[in-house]
């Protein structure tokens, strides 16, 4: 009989396939990618047809080992990883290693694919194997080869022209470049007043309002009322005219329920109704699509999540109507199939819409066997995928028309009645950023109006005018920034959820209040990227590198040439701008002399964001905030408390600016205070934002377990969770004021990282031959070689971090403390073994031989 061995990314899908497969299958997994470029420069070679040189990923290396030990045995291969083009390059590179190591003569290795691990959908891909796709793979390394190119490229520059430990990258900055911009037309928004003119009327007890449309025969726009005096004069106009019905239009309307969920709809759906990051969602998802054991079985309860898609196949639609048509009556069912157009530019990675693999599996189900975030994104997409073939809502729309005085003024009124649920008895769609207007409007069309008839006269109860302002442009939340980088075809729905945690972990911008803020240092990252290399920040210009990605994967585009029409004006780029000076990229001149030594004041950035300095630093010294206050540590008045009406004062001490509440010496007890986050300025700190920072430490419940209260508080190393005296760091997408008692023990049931020891080795150092390595000390995270230490920047990601960047902050350490870096090792010679000694000194006697 012989053996066969399938090998997949996540060690979860494993009993599951174990399952289907029977007794003749060994399933072992790869966990995650086994090969990268290797951490330092000369990874991708332009010189060579851009030749890139891999190594193990060290972690996975025992899991390729066990890998190779079983392929030593079994008859045939199946490389099943997960059906994109990542999962492609994880299995070329593990054919690559088993045959550089002769291990697949006379062996059958074969590429299998499955949308769903479901019994019939993996059986079916076994049954049809194939070739590994080359296209998809190099797809796969040309966006890998660019990313390489720019990061290694532009991230040093950063370091020399900004601050150490920065990172460019190809998408990451356009994302950047998306929230800067915003911030940009917030600032420069400038709000105008207008006024809305109503009418209060009734018709048989049932009260409405009307908005003035029409006046004067002029047609009114949302700014055609500017003022409180326009708005008087038009009121005293009408005073005391009556009222009466002109028009009355009636139309039965129709809304379409919304397509099953793609990646991207996904995780921004997950945002809005369910308060999720994107990156919490694709991991849940990740464990719905792998697996989850419903009693005594693990199934996989969703396709696969990863899809640009919004089709479904024949077995599951068949599946779905069936549903709708045992537990819905007949009007809920179309006659046939409801179908959907893709709207996005390239569909190909994945043939289905994310649905789950058996409609049977209703949530309520499933309750009792999904964590709490598993359910609610479980019984999301089950709810989006019936609702998406159900008939659409019905509704009786009503628009009335009624002037006052003459006909060439009129009022609206608007309502509308829900006729027939259709799918929303099951799912409605959230919207995002809605806007006052729409908001209003969607107020005037829910609501009901009483029976009315043309000529109809009507009482006039009240005339009255609202006072509004026009708001500038919402910032981004999670899901309209996904929006928009979907929309300009910035990156791909894969690595949306990548591209937000880099920006957060870098500190390039901040989450508060689930909208995001570029930091001080995002800003100018941005504005160098954009003044110096704007070409490759474009948004049409990364979208259409993208669609190059999706040709090549398609095969009908060669990836080498184009990576070599990218680097031939990329690195030309690069040199020319290594001539650009650090103050012209991170200071800005003032029109403003100092007051203290009477040179030119600039805007410059500091560890602690922006701040006015002298041009004539060391010499001299003086510094003040962007809002004018020079430093001193005399306390500064946020605010009161609005309850007991305490001050609240903002001070400086020797670990940094901190609120407190009370006075800054009372009797009797310590005053409450609060450290400021190291993300946060003072010149930013709202009476709002202080009395969220001063009601932590916050108690989130008690743990299921031990009965003991889980708390969050920010401390000098950020953000935390106590519980049962031990202490969790949050991570920078959850926030603290946010974050739920079920996230916490999320968090708290993670392994810890290691304490004070190793959290990463990075590699050998080529020139000493001594080890690198992340390690975790009293004041964060450094990096060590030999005796050398070097701490790490704010805004550093240890995940990310390569060899080479290390290297150039130990050279940087040992050069600032004056000690060379570690040398290469020579042999050192043997010594020769000195004769034994007495005591004194002398030569020990040799021992008398002992007598028989």
């Amino acid at each position: 009989m012989s053996k066969n061995l399938l090998i997949v990314e996540s060690p979860s899908k494993a009993k599951t396939l174990k399952k289907y497969l029977g007794p003749g299958f060994e399933i072992l997994a790869s966990y995650g990618h086994v090969r990268d470029l290797i951490p330092k420069s000369g990874a991708v070679n332009p010189d060579d047809h851009f030749a890139m040189k891999y190594q193990m990923v060290e972690r996975n290396e025992k899991h390729v080992e066990a890998i190779t030990r079983a392929v030593k045995n079994a008859d045939h291969i199946y490389l099943a990883t997960d059906p994109d083009r990542e999962g492609e390059a994880i299995a070329w590179h593990l054919a690559e290693i088993l045959k550089s190591r002769n291990l697949l003569k006379n062996k059958s290795l074969k590429r299998v694919t499955f949308y769903e691990i479901t019994q019939n959908a993996v059986q079916d891909a076994v049954a049809h194997p194939r070739e590994i796709s080359m296209p998809l793979v190099n797809a796969q390394q040309a966006r890998r080869a660019l990313d390489y190119l720019v990061g290694f490229n532009l991230s040093p520059l950063l370091w020399k022209k900004i601050r150490r430990g920065l990172s460019a990258g190809r998408v990451q900055s356009p994302a950047l470049r998306l929230i800067v911009e915003r911030e940009n037309q917030i600032a420069a928004f400038k709000s105008e007043e207008y006024w809305t003119i109503h009418l209060d009327s009734h018709k048989e007890s049932q009260p409405f309002t009307a908005r003035l449309i029409q006046f004067d025969g002029t047609k009114f726009q949302q700014m055609s009322v500017g003022s409180e005096g326009q708005q008087t004069e038009i009121l005293e106009a009408l005073n005391g005219k009556p009222a009466k019905v002109v028009n009355v239009e009636k139309k039965r309307k129709q809304r379409h329920a919304a397509p099953p969920f793609t990646t991207s709809t996904l995780q921004q759906e997950a945002v809005r109704k369910l308060g999720f990051t994107t990156d919490r969602t694709m991991k849940i998802a990740q464990q719905l699509y792998e697996g989850v054991d419903i009693g005594g079985d693990a199934v996989g309860l969703i396709s696969y999540m990863r899809t640009d898609s919004v089709s479904l196949s024949q077995e599951a639609l068949r599946d779905i109507r069936d549903h709708i048509s045992k537990n819905f009556d007949g009007e809920y069912l179309p006659s046939k199939p409801v179908f959907y157009a893709n709207k996005s530019k390239n569909a190909q990675e994945a043939h289905e819409a994310i649905r789950p693999t058996a409609i049977a599996r209703t949530p309520a189900n499933l309750r009792g066997h999904l964590t709490p975030d598993q359910f609610r994104l479980y019984e999301m997409i089950w709810k989006r995928a019936v609702a998406s073939q159900m008939t659409q809502a019905q509704f009786d729309t009503v628009k009335v028309d009624i002037s006052v005085g003459d006909e060439k003024t009129l009022f609206r009124a608007n309502g509308q009645t829900l006729v027939f649920p259709g799918f929303i008895a099951v799912y409605r769609e959230d919207e995002d950023d809605t806007t006052e207007k729409n908001a209003a409007a969607d107020s005037d069309d829910e609501a009901r109006l009483p029976l009315l008839t043309e000529d109809e006269e009507l009482p006039v109860d009240r005339l009255w005018g609202e006072q509004h302002f026009t708001q500038p442009p919402p910032r981004y939340s999670e899901a309209s920034l996904v929006k928009a980088l979907e929309e300009f075809g910035i990156g791909r729905p894969s690595t949306y959820a990548n591209i937000i945690s880099t920006l957060v972990h870098r500190e390039y911008v901040l989450l508060d209040k689930k909208r995001f803020t570029p930091t001080d240092v995002g800003v100018v990252v941005n504005k160098f990227l954009t003044d110096h290399f704007s070409r490759y920040v474009d948004y049409d210009f990364t979208a259409r590198m993208e669609d190059q990605l999706d040709l090549i994967s398609e095969g009908k585009l060669e990836w080498i040439p184009v990576l070599a029409q990218f680097w031939e004006g990329f690195s030309s780029q690069v040199e020319e701008k290594a001539s650009v000076s650090r103050a012209e990229v991170t200071q800005e001149s003032l029109n403003e002399a100092c007051p203290k030594c009477g040179k030119p004041l600039s805007i410059r950035l500091g560890r602690r964001g922006k701040f006015v300095g002298c041009s004539g630093y060391p010499e001299c010294d003086f510094t003040r905030n962007l809002d004018g206050a020079t430093d001193s540590t005399e306390p500064i008045l946020v605010g009161t408390e609005p309850g007991d009406g305490q001050p609240v004062y903002l001070l400086n001490g020797p670990y940094g600016p901190y609120l407190q509440l009370g006075e800054t010496a009372p009797e009797g007890k310590k005053p409450k205070r609060v450290s400021l986050p190291k993300n946060l300025l003072p010149a930013q700190v709202t009476m709002d934002i202080a009395q969220r920072l001063l009601s932590l430490p916050r108690n989130l419940g008690v743990h299921p377990e031990t009965g003991k209260n889980v708390t969050v508080n920010i401390g000098r190393f950020g953000p935390y969770i106590q519980h049962d005296g031990g202490f969790r760091s949050i991570p920078k997408t959850d926030d603290v004021f946010d974050i739920t008692l079920e996230r916490a023990l999320q968090i708290l049931a993670e392994p810890k990282s290691v304490g004070r020891g190793s959290l990463r080795q990075l590699g050998v150092d080529p020139v000493s031959q001594q080890p690198v390595g992340i390690f975790n000390g009293r004041y964060g995270p450094y990096v060590k070689q030999g005796k050398i230490n070097a701490t790490l920047p704010n805004g550093v990601n240890i995940d990310t971090l390569t060899l080479e960047e290390a290297l150039l902050l130990l050279a940087d350490k040992a050069a600032k403390a004056g000690k060379p870096l570690p040398k290469k090792k020579t042999a050192a010679k043997k010594k020769a073994t000195p004769k034994k000694t007495t005591t004194a000194g002398k030569k020990r006697a040799p021992a008398k031989k002992r007598k028989a």
